[in-house]
């Protein structure tokens, strides 16, 4: 019984996994398409959010960006994997580096080049590059994700991992409403960068277990040759 669960249970993850890329697939062929209904609720996003600006919360949203950059996520992503790597769990940084870095920066990177969406026009803070998807909620969903799989994988206090569940998904509304009260996206950009990398993180975590296995057969020993 307790294998034809988590049999169903592994269904349903991939299932919940794929959802959500299919779920990103049409966000992004609306704005291809440049439909009108996501136009208004982008419109709509934006008033909500943006209602009554004042130089105090766009101080706080400015600094919230500039710690959820894609820079800083790196920097942080790469300060775990080192110390995992000299903490002789080579194989798990490896795998926890490759899928931030695929996850959380290459593929939303080309997605963003393919679909070249402009940036909003009313920027709070004058921001750069393509619109969509939202490099600073990519590369946020995709290293706390990643260090949500840790903390679980290391830790059997639950009041450890709620805590740590709340924080996160707290942190990243935070970033996303950041984003787009500065005007530097819309609400479909960083709602699609949720959904692209929260499913594409969640399949590498899904497929650690091999993954990790050809980290230490392959990667590994042309490493240490």
């Amino acid at each position: 019984m307790e294998a034809g669960g988590n049999k169903v249970l592994q269904r349903k993850t991939m299932y919940l996994y794929s959802g959500m890329l299919f779920l990103f697939s049409i966000i992004g062929l609306n704005v291809i398409i440049q439909t009108d209904g996501l136009k208004k609720i982008d419109q709509v996003g934006s008033q909500v959010i943006q209602n009554n600006p004042s130089s105090q919360l766009t101080a706080i949203y400015e600094n919230i960006s500039a710690m959820s950059s894609p820079t800083t996520n790196l920097i942080l992503a790469t300060i775990i994997f080192l110390m995992l790597f000299f903490m002789n769990n080579k194989v798990k940084a490896i795998f926890f580096f490759g899928s931030f870095l695929v996850s959380g920066a290459v593929i939303p990177y080309i997605i963003k080049h393919l679909v070249r969406r402009e940036r909003p026009i009313h920027q709070l803070v004058s921001e750069t590059g393509y619109s969509f998807p939202s490099g600073h909620v990519a590369s946020a969903v995709a290293l706390y994700v990643l260090i949500l799989w840790l903390v679980f994988q290391g830790s059997k206090r639950s009041n450890l991992k709620n805590v740590s569940v709340v924080l996160i998904v707290g942190w990243i509304i935070i970033v996303m409403l950041a984003r787009v009260y500065l005007g530097a996206h819309y609400l479909s950009d960083v709602t699609a960068s949720l959904l692209l990398c929260s499913g594409l993180t969640g399949m590498f975590i899904y497929y650690s277990k091999p993954l990790e296995e050809i980290i230490g057969r392959r990667i590994l020993s042309l490493i240490e040759k």
